[in-house]
């Protein structure tokens, strides 16, 4: 009953519904065939309004008479279709109208009708003798295949034309059009885009021939028409994109530049095209400067030149055992698959504009360390293409081991990593050396320790050699100093424990609490590099700054006050710069000292014609100068408050101050109230006069360096900068030398007054000094450590480093200023999108900025 109603109503339902389409498709297909395009705007809009009207009219026409089938009209279906006489279906629902349904002849009656019943069926709807109403003369028949010519004829511009059917007019008010047409360059060209077309420029015709490197795309931006058509025609295909109709008539389209061709752009009848140059780009060539060699940091140096049109968008160096290296008598030859590994290491420094790169990288705990290997440099530009450098070979530099049980795990990781066949002699080595551990061992550890490399050895039996000549590494490291190693596993494990939760947004107090975690950590980690000894051997580029518990605290405060900002992109690239800093972290093992090492004053001996070390050690010394001269002075102060030569009760206490030489007659010996009484006027001026002295000395150092690194240089030679601060400091301190003098006469004379002046002076100009000499370090030292004076080096025009990076030696402690700067632009952002006047465009620059952060 159901199905019949069902069918009854579709059959009821289908003359109005084919009435009521009827005009819309006629207008869809006339609109498939771009009939609007010719048309005048009323024209389209009488047809629209036209077919709108007449489906109203047919739904009401048809429609007049439309009743909901009902059970009994479903019944009757069922049984003019099953040819049932005496209407069974509906027999069935009767009741007796008097006397009781028991009645035998009523039952014998619901009994027959029953029977017949069971022969119901019901067939299909007929839909053709209800069309045929509407549709006498069978037109509809015609209709899907004028429907699929129109598709064919409409091809990709289907869609572009059902649109524009809706949309009376978009084909007009292309004479005010704003266009603009450009070629954007692959982003590696470091090119700017080439402007074919602007807003105001005349539309039409052919203009001159435009290079552009390949892969570049050529754009178009047309404002305020309804359509426009861009297309690139080579000799082997054409390929075109149409822009439709869009919010505010606004369009843009992108065509990629693959080879040679004519860019042409269809707007209002109008055709204008570009012929398009692609030029190819050109496979880059690297080639070693100097030969690869390890340096005394244990780094391997690399010198390479890099010759592209754009640059180098990656480098990599290659190493391959070197077959032909000696081996030691005792030591197993090399194995067929160590011979035939290659390894990679990616090289950031050597991105960038072509030109010539220096950079060192640190492989000491590669597998391969101690043994001769074969390097290869690998560049790739920006389009893929590699170039491979001629072979060189060298001794990959190791880390010296002290303690024997550290340098024999060494020596049989690199064994391993030469020969793996050979794992039974390192298995026979590590038994041999736990023998009898009760006479041989004074630590427990140590033996577990090398118990535990030896079942690591034999268990894997040959197989996964790089898992085992990995785990030697660290065990050789905390067998040399354990708990450096200990401090540096925690530290690792806490920094991605807090990198983990900033990536997944975690909440402020879980962030808090891993922040605190990694400064215990860090702190650990820090005592115990000074507990290990190490000396300072950050960059000269730092100017010579040592690194204290305020940076790194600072940092981590960024990373914290970042993440609760909801900067966590900021917050990330703190955490990489406070891990890359604590990576190549060394702490001084002296306290003090102007640029030396172990505590010990720089000296003014250079490590090169005017190079980097005369600078550091003299700006040391101007330290210790200026340190020296304050504590004069506060004497000379003392001195006049009581008003009597000699007295120095009110002095401060020289061994307290910074910048005190141990060495000088002003040190905490003899400071002003140290026991043995008050100086005198006399003997403040005979060490004012014998700082005098010493400055004269510096400045005589300065000079001779400045005579002997003088050599011609360019104009705008970034050493001719150096040397103009080295000139600028040598003016103050000889203006600082005749403060001095002045202030020593002064004293000889009992003026103290004149004398606290003259020695403020002199500071100013100490300090002025230093600070040139420390300008100039920083020049001085970027040059060198960025290749010398190639295009590689120095810093662009808004103050970005540019040429060798990754070095890993030039990380420094990030301005907080920065991070400040990160939160303020990030609540800024924040400001401008939750103001409700901003367009659509704005409002997803605004979030695409919002995801850097």
């Amino acid at each position: 009953m159901a199905r019949a109603r069902g069918v009854l109503f579709w059959e009821r339902i289908w003359p109005i519904a084919l009435a009521a389409l009827a005009a819309p498709f006629a207008f869809v297909i006339v609109s498939l065939f771009d009939v609007w395009r010719h048309t005048p705007v009323w024209a389209h809009v009488g047809a629209l309004v036209a077919a709108a009207g007449l489906a109203v009219y047919a739904v009401r026409r048809q429609g007049a008479g439309f009743a909901l089938p009902t059970r009994r009209d479903a019944a009757a279906r069922i049984e003019a279709d099953a040819g049932l006489a005496h209407a069974p279906l509906q027999a069935l629902a009767d009741r007796p109208s008097a006397g009781d349904a028991s009645n035998p002849l009523w039952r014998a009656h619901q009994t027959a009708m029953a029977e017949q019943a069971r022969a119901a069926r019901l067939n299909r709807p007929a839909l053709g003798a209800a069309a045929d109403r509407v549709d006498p003369k069978g037109l509809r028949f015609a209709a899907p295949g004028l429907f699929a010519v129109a598709l064919a004829a409409a091809g990709p511009e289907t869609a572009t034309r059902l649109s524009l059917a809706v949309n009376p007019g978009a084909a007009s008010g292309a004479s005010s059009a704003v266009v603009d047409l450009w070629i954007d360059p692959p982003a590696y060209t470091g090119t700017a885009p080439i402007y074919l077309h602007k807003a105001g420029e005349r539309l039409g015709g052919l203009r001159d021939q435009v290079d552009a490197p390949a892969g570049s795309t050529v754009v178009a931006q047309v404002n305020g028409a309804r359509r426009f058509r861009l297309d690139f025609q080579t000799e082997a295909e054409t390929v075109d994109a149409e822009a439709p109709h869009e919010k505010n008539d606004a369009g843009r389209v992108e065509l990629g530049l693959t080879e040679s061709g004519l860019v042409r752009l269809r707007l209002a009848g109008r055709t204008t095209a570009w012929p398009i140059g692609v030029l190819k780009d050109r496979a880059p060539r690297v080639r070693f400067v100097e030969p690869p060699a390890g340096d005394d940091d244990g780094r391997v140096g690399l010198a390479v030149r890099i010759d592209d049109d754009y640059g180098a968008a990656a480098g990599r160096l290659v190493l391959t055992l070197d077959p032909d290296q000696e081996r030691p008598l005792d030591a197993p030859p090399l194995g067929a698959a160590a011979l035939a590994e290659r390894r990679a290491f990616d090289l950031p420094g050597l991105t960038g504009a072509p030109g010539e790169r220096r950079i060192a990288i640190d492989l000491q705990a590669d597998k391969w360390a101690g043994l001769g290997v074969v390097a290869v440099v690998e560049a790739e530009d920006g389009a893929g293409q590699t170039a491979r450098s001629e072979p060189a070979t060298l001794v990959l530099p190791s880390r010296t081991f002290f303690r024997p049980l550290a340098k024999a795990v060494i020596e049989h990781r690199r064994d391993l990593a030469a020969a793996p066949q050979a794992w039974t002699r390192a298995g026979r080595a590590f038994d041999a050396m736990t023998f009898a551990p009760e006479f041989f061992y004074d630590r427990p550890k140590d033996y577990l320790l090398m118990r535990g490399a030896y079942w690591n050895v034999m268990r894997r039996k040959g197989e996964d050699v790089d898992e085992t000549v990995a785990a030697f590494w660290p065990l050789a490291l905390q067998l040399e100093d354990e708990a450096l190693e200990l401090a540096r596993r925690r530290l690792e494990a806490a920094e991605d424990a807090l990198r983990a939760a900033l990536e997944r947004g975690a909440g402020d107090d879980e962030v808090n609490a891993l922040v605190e975690a990694l400064r215990a950590a860090m702190d650990d980690y820090v005592q115990a590099l000074a507990d290990a000894g190490a000396q300072d051997q950050s960059d000269g580029r730092e100017s010579n700054r040592q690194l204290d518990d305020g940076d790194l605290d600072a940092l981590l405060d960024a990373v914290r006050d970042l993440s609760e900002a909801g900067a966590q992109g900021a917050a990330r690239q703190a955490l990489s710069d406070l891990a890359e800093i604590l990576r190549n972290l060394q702490v001084s093992r002296g306290a003090g000292g102007g640029g030396g090492r172990d505590g010990e004053p720089g000296d003014a001996q250079g490590d090169g014609e005017g190079g980097e070390g005369d600078q550091a050690g003299a700006a040391g010394r101007a330290g210790d100068l200026i340190g020296r001269q304050r504590v004069l002075a506060d004497e000379t102060y003392a001195q006049s408050l009581d008003g009597a030569a000699g007295a120095g009760a009110g002095a401060p206490d020289a061994g307290a101050l910074p910048g005190a030489s141990p060495g000088s007659p002003t040190g905490p010996d003899d400071a002003p109230g140290a026991a043995g009484g008050g100086r005198s006027a006399d003997d403040i001026a005979s060490d004012q006069r014998a700082l005098s002295r010493d400055l004269s000395e510096l400045r005589a150092d300065l000079e001779e360096s400045d005579a002997a690194g003088a050599a011609p240089g360019a104009q705008g030679d970034p050493a001719d900068e150096t040397r103009a601060l080295r000139d600028e400091a040598g003016r103050a301190f000889e203006e600082a030398d005749r403060s001095m003098r002045d202030a020593e006469r002064a004293l000889q004379r009992g003026d103290f007054e004149t004398a606290e002046t003259a020695m403020e002076d002199a500071i100013d100009g100490l300090r002025d000094g230093a600070e040139a000499l420390a300008e100039a370090q920083n020049r001085d030292g970027a040059r060198q450590a960025d290749g010398g004076e190639g295009p590689g080096g120095g810093v662009d025009p808004l103050g970005r480093p540019v040429g060798p990076i990754g070095d890993g030696r030039s990380v420094g402690v990030p301005d907080e200023a920065a991070y400040q700067r990160a939160r303020d632009v990030l609540l800024e952002l924040r400001r401008r999108l939750s103001e409700g006047e901003r367009t659509e465009e704005e409002i997803e620059y605004l979030e695409r900025l919002l995801e850097r952060f």
